[in-house]
């Protein structure tokens, strides 16, 4: 092989990658904005921590990541089965659990007797149908809701809920979030 012809192999060589890399990153821009999360990201993240305070639970959503689940017409089967879903979740997280809450945000004066006694670390809450409109203001009903320490909603996640979703962000969440965190 003559000098020239292998002198331009390994030029393509070494230049090649980095020519690619540079035409894929400013050229091809669409392909490399993809999101990891499984959730729906709520833009702009929502302040709900007043409807905490209103549903007469000031210190909810203040320090720890919250599941949240509205409850607008009574708890019927499928609402049950996300709250045991996202109990399966909560149980997954194990070490990390403690720096997650569980919330049921109750319309009005429903009597869910279930929540009390097969989910005892539930916290349940009641606000007024007003109170949640405004809090929940251009957000999707009806679906489970993912608040950050600072009382931000955040994500939410459609019904059914698919319980690996929800874990598969949490986990991601306790992974890059010191908050709440016992050192």
């Amino acid at each position: 092989m003559n000098n020239k012809l292998t002198l331009g192999i390994l030029a393509v060589l070494f230049f090649g990658p980095l020519v690619t890399a540079y035409v894929w990153f400013f050229y091809f821009t669409d392909v490399t904005t993809g999101t990891v999360n499984k959730g729906d990201l709520v833009d702009p993240a929502v302040q709900v921590s007043s409807l905490a305070e209103a549903a007469g639970a000031p210190a909810a959503f203040n320090g720890q990541w919250a599941i949240v689940h509205v409850v607008r017409d009574g708890c019927q089967s499928d609402c049950q089965q996300s709250v045991f879903l996202t109990r399966q979740v909560w149980t997954r997280l194990n070490k990390d659990a403690s720096r997650v809450q569980r919330y049921v945000l109750l319309e009005g004066d429903a009597d869910m007797p279930v929540f009390e006694q097969e989910h005892r670390d539930l916290e349940v809450m009641r606000a007024d149908a007003k109170t949640i409109n405004q809090a929940f203001e251009g957000i999707p009903v009806g679906r489970i809701y993912l608040v950050d320490p600072n009382g931000f909603l955040m994500m939410s996640y459609p019904q059914p809920l698919v319980p690996d979703d929800l874990f598969d962000d949490l986990r991601r969440l306790m992974k890059y979030s010191k908050t709440g965190e016992v050192q």
